[in-house]
């Protein structure tokens, strides 16, 4: 082969790997974009629920995880983590200690 060929053979091999170089920090870039959209939309999302859990409350004297879990439709663990969040800021307060017995009132 000709030095001409092997300095056209360099060039086009540098110019893929520049490609490829940019291709995936683009990639990672757009990844870190929409994970932040999604934990912007969760977030968003529980501040919605947190306020239909109060305005549950606002008909009743207290409510159950039970009564979030169907009113929400939402497993028991998300329910409780509800709860435990508006009990955290002021908002509720646990009557009882666990179990099926246990409530939230409004502080």
């Amino acid at each position: 082969m000709s030095t001409t060929l092997l300095f056209i053979f360099g060039i086009i091999a540098g110019a893929i790997v520049v490609s490829i170089i940019i291709f995936f920090i683009r990639a990672k870039k757009r990844v870190g974009q929409s994970k932040d959209g999604l934990i912007e939309m969760q977030a968003k999302e529980k501040e919605i629920n947190k306020k239909k859990i109060l305005d549950m409350l606002s008909s009743r004297d207290r409510i159950a995880n039970i009564d979030v879990e169907n009113g929400l439709n939402v497993s028991d663990a998300t329910a409780t983590r509800y709860l435990d969040k508006l009990e955290e800021e002021g908002i509720l307060r646990q009557v009882g200690k666990d179990g099926r017995f246990v409530y939230y009132e409004k502080v």
